[in-house]
């Protein structure tokens, strides 16, 4: 993992950061160079818009920042900037679970912070000698939590007999309660049990149809399909 700590799905290092190559000779972007600045996916529509030069409507505030002056090599006074991560994998979120805020040059793990740029493997567990920067950094989550917050004891629910969408697929994935969320799940045959959160836009009639199996398949709900298929 690159002599990162983690893997999927932890808040460590080897858990989030991936790279991103960015290449558009027409544009004026070419390969050749790396960029060191801390971003995040969050970036990418903003900087799409700019590249693209798309004229947005209304008053958008963005949480992230358009990288475009630097993939042009005009950004060399890149403002400090914190982001923060998390990982929840519940219905409801739950504050300071499985969480780091990030600086270029620190990471708040929970209670443990890393100087990044000293020890990108995070060994090193530096927090109680560096009480302040550890306040500091909570109260940048705490700041983005109370942000992002408002609406997190509400479903977001699946709408159903609008004309955006139709047919609409419910999947096992999108169940709340215990799913079937891959394959192995499906040709096994695992029990599912919970429920759709969905939002019925209109009275009428609706047909519904169940499928185990991509329905192109065309293979009976109790058959599994042949080796390769």
């Amino acid at each position: 993992n690159a002599g990162m700590r983690g893997k999927k799905g932890s808040v460590y290092e080897g858990g989030h950061r991936v790279p991103c190559f960015i290449r558009w000779p027409g544009g004026g972007i070419s390969g050749g160079k790396d960029i060191q600045y801390l971003s995040a996916h969050i970036d990418l529509l903003p900087t799409l818009i700019e590249l693209c030069d798309l004229q947005v409507p209304g008053r958008i505030d963005f949480d992230g920042k358009s990288l475009a002056p630097i993939l042009k090599g005009k950004g060399t006074n890149w403002p400090e900037r914190t982001l923060i991560i998390h990982n929840q994998r519940v219905d409801f979120p739950i504050k300071w679970k499985d969480f780091v805020v990030m600086t270029s040059e620190w990471r708040l793990v929970g209670n443990e912070l890393y100087d990044i740029r000293k020890d990108p493997g995070q060994h090193l567990n530096i927090a109680s000698n560096h009480q302040d920067v550890v306040q500091k950094l909570r109260q940048e989550y705490e700041n983005w939590w109370e942000d992002i917050s408002q609406r997190f004891e509400e479903y977001a629910p699946i709408y159903i007999g609008t004309d955006k969408e139709n047919p609409v697929k419910l999947t096992s994935h999108d169940i709340h309660g215990q799913v079937a969320w891959d394959q192995r799940h499906v040709l096994q045959n695992s029990r599912c049990d919970g429920f759709w959160v969905v939002d019925v836009c209109q009275e009428g009639l609706y047909e519904i149809s169940v499928c185990r199996w991509p329905e192109e398949a065309n293979i009976p709900i109790h058959e599994a399909p042949e080796k390769g298929v």
